[in-house]
């Protein structure tokens, strides 16, 4: 994590799209860097890996909430099954 502490700082970050993940090269390798209002947080190949992860494990964890709310809701007593 970087955080734009100087106007030049400041006036660099303000080039690059806010809540958007980017792929620099930088000296031979690759570097991820995504912006959020002032601060940019900056990784290499594993914490991108890290963050899709992440990423992945959020969406599964989001359709198993999604899927029991539904489960919840839902009248499955009319269709033969439950404790109805």
């Amino acid at each position: 994590m970087k955080s734009a502490d100087t106007p030049k700082k400041q006036a660099h970050i303000q080039t690059l799209p806010q809540r958007t993940l980017l792929a620099y090269p930088y000296k031979g390798k690759v570097v991820y860097v995504y912006r959020d209002v002032n601060t940019l947080y900056m990784g290499d190949q594993g914490a991108y890996q890290r963050y899709q992860q992440l990423a992945v494990e959020k969406k599964i964890a989001r359709e198993q909430l999604e899927a029991a709310e539904i489960n919840e809701t839902s009248d499955w007593g009319v269709w033969g099954y439950g404790p109805y």
